[in-house]
């Protein structure tokens, strides 16, 4: 026997078929991604911000894993629960790889798909790799999504509390919320939002004082906000109504920001006055999503609302206390 031979019999047959399946497994999410963002919907979005496509394949993916794994003998549970894992894994690099994604949306995703495709995997573990139920999941998104978009979003309305404490004089934080100058690089620091793709913070620039004057809020990539300030204490309280601009000329992801999907609505600072002569200032927002998945969506945009808020504030904290 050959030393060729012998390696293939030693290591690469018995990892055939579980390498097999988290091919098929991949090359299923790549098609089911083909086909609910450009071909059978026409690239509608609503289409790939399913239950369907975001529960459903996932599920697909585990049991077709699951299906393929050597039949020698029945592998233990927490090979059914963890190998989707690889296969939705490998499905997410390559959607990244070959840019059919952004990476905020893999990260959003990701959960769903690994904690799903563990439930796919589990019941076909369960059933000893039976074939109807492959099956079932393997057609249950094209099945489940026509029937999903006749039925009606509806909007989801999410306000995010922030606060810091700030060694500084209420007249001294207000002076660096009601206009923001530019954020050097030297102030800026790493954090979740920036990570995953979404720009950061650049300037806001205050035009005209009191209720009815405008601040542009400037980010990164061309990011603009135009806000309305619809309440105004000096020292106290400015709060304001928030518009995205140029968004249709935004790059993908950032023309989602002030769609139908989702949209920022308001925000508001207070600062309270301590006896001790600090403060702590109070950031709020409201941002309303409008997608099928609204509750899990939800967990996602009130925690990166709660990081960017959070960055937000330690830089008017770290201007303040100089």
């Amino acid at each position: 026997m050959t030393t060729q031979h012998s390696f293939w019999h030693a290591f690469v047959r018995p990892l055939f078929p579980t390498l097999l399946g988290i091919g098929l497994a991949v090359a299923y999410g790549l098609v089911a991604h083909y086909a609910f963002g450009e071909w059978l919907w026409q690239g509608d979005v609503a289409a790939i911000l399913t239950c369907s496509f975001l529960f459903l394949v996932p599920l697909a993916l585990g049991a077709l894993t699951i299906s393929f794994s050597p039949s020698t003998e029945k592998p233990s549970v927490w090979y059914a629960i963890f190998m989707p894992w690889l296969s939705c894994t490998a499905f997410m690099v390559v959607l990244l790889l070959f840019q059919l994604e952004f990476m905020v949306c893999v990260i959003l995703a990701l959960p769903a798909f690994l904690f799903i495709s563990s439930v796919g995997g589990i019941v076909v573990w369960s059933m000893k790799w039976s074939k109807s139920a492959v099956l079932i999941f393997l057609i249950a998104p094209y099945t489940a999504a026509p029937l999903e978009l006749q039925i009606e979003t509806r909007p989801l309305a999410v306000t995010t509390y922030t606060q810091i404490h700030i060694e500084a004089t209420a007249e001294e934080v207000w002076a660096q919320i009601a206009s923001v100058p530019l954020i050097t690089e030297a102030e800026h620091e790493w954090n979740f939002f920036h990570a995953i793709g979404l720009p950061r913070p650049v300037s806001a620039e205050l035009i005209g004082e009191g209720v009815g004057a405008q601040r542009d809020a400037r980010f990164e990539d061309g990011l603009v906000f135009a806000e309305t300030i619809t309440a105004w204490q000096p020292n106290e309280l400015i709060a304001f109504t928030i518009e995205a601009q140029s968004q249709p000329l935004l790059p993908a992801p950032l023309n989602m920001i002030g769609s139908e999907q989702f949209n920022v609505l308001q925000g508001q600072y207070v600062i309270e006055p301590l006896a001790d002569g600090s403060v702590i200032l109070y950031l709020s927002s409201e941002h309303v999503l409008q997608t099928r998945f609204n509750e899990y969506g939800m967990v996602w945009t009130d925690f990166i609302m709660a990081d960017l808020q959070n960055y937000i504030l330690r830089v008017i904290k770290a201007r303040a206390e100089q």
